[in-house]
């Protein structure tokens, strides 16, 4: 394995950073997840849920490209429920790659595909 280069030094960095603001949150505040491949948020989510208009997967208030669907959603507005909503609601297969979606999705999080028939 060569040496990094200062990009790779701070992706690294960065993934770091993040896996110790994770580990600093308390057990007891943190989401419990029994299904983590259903949930595509961070542990420490506050009590809303920002959303992706095609596919469903959680994403930060301000991004323009979907990280899970990769759809631009500069000019969509995102949608937002409760964490209790999210977690609640009926997921189904997508028919194209199997991984479990939100059956409301037009777009499949995992794959991309339109799963609109």
């Amino acid at each position: 394995m060569g040496t990094l280069t200062d990009e790779e030094k701070r992706i690294l960095a960065e993934l770091q950073q993040k896996q110790a603001e994770r580990e600093a949150i308390p057990p007891e505040e943190r989401i419990p997840i029994t299904h983590p491949d259903k949930y595509a948020f961070p542990i420490g989510i506050p009590d809303n849920v920002v959303l992706c208009p095609y596919c469903l997967g959680a994403i930060e208030e301000k991004v323009r490209r979907c990280p899970h669907c990769g759809r631009d959603i500069s000019h969509e507005a995102p949608v937002e429920m409760t964490l209790a909503e999210y977690q609640a609601a009926e997921r189904i297969p997508c028919p194209f790659c199997g991984k479990d979606r939100l059956k409301l999705a037009k777009v499949c999080p995992s794959c991309g595909k339109d799963v609109r028939s």
